[in-house]
């Protein structure tokens, strides 16, 4: 997620928590997609080896690629309550994997502010603020390590991404598992086939932290901050996407190359919390040229889930006790993956 997105996430203020979530899922759906996309691949692994027991070490990478038509959204379609667009001919604002283009929005309740013309005030948003930006980048890049053993036709693999964010911005951090077995080693007569099957599934876990800064402006007119409001030092976002692929492969053999291609399922639920105090503005019903702070505590909480259909092509090749990996996986997104291992 942008800088800009997380010093300043001021649709809170403007006293709507409904909108506020409805903006933010908006925003940040290609994050969770492609991170439940990105790590629900990867999982397909072939090795031949002539011990009936092997290890293996690995680093891959994996990204999902968000789709053109997902990069942006239109406000005038999630249905707000409170938030607008500030010209209504400019609706359209980025998501996380878009420009950084922004638009203005405003809150559609106003109060009073002083004017030069008669009748010398005149009616203000309680809130003005732009859209979030985008990262400008329509990827969600995935650095994995590998640990795997291999055993009568079975392979097991441990995945872990340790957190690489700064600790005052958040962190980020991936674990998870996948088995895999070939079929014909229950049934033998399919060893003599030319193409082979696999199935595989496996349980993937990715937790996000954003921390948040958004705290009420003390110089905008009329605003009164009580001595109970505060403080707001202990604000973030909370993502989890968990993802569970379930994928059956058939794939052929020759000359150290396995090629594959299969179909499967993935299974993506995506949880979203906003955690903290946060200040929210509110008109007060005795003096129309002022405004009040209500403090809210952990406004909001969804959960999403991204469950669709994938198709798999990839290629293994193993020269000793080097192992490449590469493949694509097509659902919603575009998911591409490559991964070098060593058997030892």
């Amino acid at each position: 997620m942008s800088s800009a997105f997380a010093q300043n996430y001021d649709i809170i203020t403007a006293g709507s928590i409904s909108d506020a979530a409805k903006i933010t899922k908006a925003y940040i759906s290609p994050l969770e997609k492609g991170f439940g996309y990105s790590g629900s691949n990867g999982i397909i692994n072939f090795t031949k080896s002539k011990r009936k027991i092997s290890f293996t070490l690995g680093m891959s990478f994996t990204t999902a690629l968000t789709p053109k038509d997902e990069r942006t959204y239109d406000l005038n379609d999630l249905g707000l309550e409170e938030i607008e667009a500030t010209d209504p001919n400019h609706s359209i604002a980025q998501t996380v994997s878009g420009s950084i283009e922004t638009i203005e929005m405003q809150t559609k309740t106003k109060y009073y502010t002083p004017s030069l013309n008669p009748p010398f005030y005149k009616e203000t948003p309680i809130a003005e603020f732009n859209s979030p930006e985008g990262i400008n980048v329509p990827l969600s890049p995935y650095p994995i390590f590998t640990v795997g053993v291999y055993g009568y036709g079975t392979h097991v693999n441990f995945r872990y991404l340790p957190n690489f964010v700064p600790s005052d911005v958040g962190k980020v951090v991936f674990y998870g598992f996948s088995i895999q077995h070939n079929i014909d080693e229950f049934i033998p007569k399919l060893k003599e086939w030319p193409v082979h099957f696999a199935i595989a599934t496996g349980y993937e876990n990715t937790s996000v932290d954003y921390y948040l800064d958004v705290q009420p402006d003390d110089g905008k007119f009329g605003l009164v901050i009580g001595s109970e409001n505060g403080p707001y030092d202990n604000q973030k976002m909370e993502l989890e996407i968990t993802s569970i692929p379930i994928q059956l492969v058939a794939y052929h053999d020759f000359a150290g190359i396995t090629l594959y291609g299969g179909l499967g399922y993935n299974i993506i639920n995506s949880t979203t919390a906003m955690k903290g105090n946060y200040p929210v503005y509110v008109t007060d019903p005795t003096d129309h040229f002022k405004l009040s702070v209500n403090d809210i505590v952990d406004p909001f909480e969804y959960s999403t889930n991204y469950n669709t259909i994938r198709f798999d092509a990839g290629m293994n090749y193993q020269i000793g006790f080097m192992k490449l990996m590469v493949s694509y996986s097509y659902s919603q997104y575009h998911v591409f993956h490559m991964g070098l291992g060593v058997r030892i």
